[in-house]
């Protein structure tokens, strides 16, 4: 199923429980019920924004806040300056953090750097918590004032020192009633390392203002115990909310549907969420979680087909069962097979046999190995090796270009054309090279969808082209 049917069934069933659980409580409450339902809906579809997410000991603290104040109809912005016609003050609430081109820019005046942006609320509103998109942080002294008619100010809070960064959140350490709201700087610093000794003008791409904080909740680091057939347990949320389960960053060690391969070490893993409310969804930054090692002694490793030695290694390290690093450094090393090449750097690509295996804790990365090579000596039988002999090529050349023919076919059904489409550059003059894409690949630390000019003129033995 894909995920937009996925997401429309999900839905789907929501509305008809909505409105089953509405028949039955008409029936049995009245209209009383009916309001209260009208009531959850509306909580459900108001306007809300995740204003923070805080890693924290206990997990991610996440605030809730409801709409910008500063969208609301009938507010009014003044700055006491600005610089030119364009990077005027209503540029400041036009919903638009991060064009450089759409800010607010006060006068460039070497006498006087006092500067201020003042806003009236067309009523009194709650003001809890203030954000503020600063272009440069050269402001050295600023306040939050509030006025109940703009004449008379009071201190919310006050600043000695820059910004330390260019989003700033200001949470007022107690909600204030307020109709006016006043950013005031009054000195800026002079200094070359930022340029502001050459500009002395205060800079705004954005501010907006919240009320109190609608909801503030943890999201649990939480420990996922030993057992068996260990599936993700995802933290709780506040009813009007949904937590989606994203993925991990390890993905072969939980896969999509949240099951947990077994594994024989404590293992740290973060997960990715969404959270959800009405038809509004934001993704979180990631949970750290605790996988302790399985209940059984022995851990089932599952290497995919086409993997290369240092995927198998970070495997191995995504389960808890090896570092990779000690992966790579054992498989430099000599092991006695008829069938594998003279020992070089990676010489055993290709041969670990893709496979399920069984993993003890007193396995060594030497012990695994062997398996996997004991594995493959196994299903490369003298029937293979007679027919490399036949087509005039030895063991390693069958493995290399095999490898190469895996990675190159988008599909498993392509592997057949583009085995015939190698075999016949192999025989041809015309083509002096093999030009595999997949052979470019391997020289990249990190694969690409396409490989540039750059890419296939790298010089190294691995190019094919």
């Amino acid at each position: 199923m894909s995920a937009v049917a996925f997401e429309s069934g999900r839905k789907m069933k929501k509305l008809k429980f909505v409105f089953i659980a509405t028949i039955l409580l008409l029936f049995v409450c009245g209209t009383g019920a009916f309001f209260l339902i009208k009531e959850r809906e509306e909580n459900l579809n108001k306007e809300w924004k995740l204003f923070s997410a805080t890693q924290i000991d206990e997990g991610i603290e996440i605030k809730i806040t409801g709409e910008n104040l500063m969208r609301k109809k009938g507010v009014v912005v003044t700055a006491d300056s600005e610089e030119n016609e364009t990077q005027t003050v209503s540029m400041i609430y036009d919903g638009v953090y991060d064009n450089m081109d759409l800010r607010w820019s006060s006068d460039n005046d070497w006498e006087d750097t006092e500067h201020w942006v003042q806003v009236k609320f067309p009523e009194a509103v709650e003001v809890g918590s203030v954000r503020l998109y600063w272009e440069r942080l050269n402001a050295l002294q600023y306040a939050l004032e509030i006025s109940e008619d703009g004449t008379e100010w009071k201190t919310v809070f006050s600043a000695d020192e820059s910004p330390e960064g260019h989003c700033q959140d200001i949470i007022l350490t107690e909600n204030r009633e307020t109709q006016y709201l006043r950013l005031h700087v009054m000195d800026v610093n002079k200094l070359e390392e930022d340029a502001s000794l050459y500009y002395q003008n205060v800079s705004l791409l954005e501010m907006e203002v919240y009320g109190a904080f609608e909801d503030e909740f943890v999201l649990q680091a939480s420990t996922v115990e030993q057992g068996k057939d260990r599936t993700l347990k995802l933290p709780e949320v506040p009813w009007k909310y949904e937590l989606e389960f994203l993925g991990a960053d390890y993905k072969n060690l939980i896969d999509q549907e949240g099951n947990i391969a077994d594994t024989l070490s404590v293992t740290e893993v973060e997960i990715g969420y969404a959270l959800h409310r009405g038809e509004k969804s934001v993704e979180l930054p990631a949970v750290p979680i605790t996988i302790l090692g399985s209940e059984d002694a022995v851990c089932q490793a599952s290497f995919p087909e086409g993997y290369e030695l240092r995927e198998f290694a970070l495997l191995l390290e995504e389960k808890g069962l090896k570092n990779s690093e000690d992966f790579i450094k054992a498989s430099n090393k000599r092991y006695n097979y008829d069938f594998l090449p003279r020992v070089s750097e990676g010489y055993l690509e290709g041969y670990l046999f893709p496979d399920t295996y069984s993993i003890s804790p007193e396995m060594t990365c030497e012990d695994i190995i062997n398996t996997m090579l004991r594995r493959f000596d196994e299903i490369y039988t003298d029937e293979y090796e007679k027919r490399a002999k036949e087509i005039g090529m030895s063991t390693a050349q069958v493995i290399t270009l095999a490898s190469i023919i895996e990675r190159e076919a988008a599909v498993k059904d392509e592997r057949a054309l583009v085995s015939s489409v190698f075999h016949n550059r192999l025989k041809s003059d015309e083509y002096p090279y093999l030009q595999s894409c997949a052979t470019v690949q391997y020289i990249l630390e990190g694969r690409r969808d396409i490989l540039t000019n750059a890419d296939i003129a790298i010089d190294s033995p691995y190019n094919t082209y």
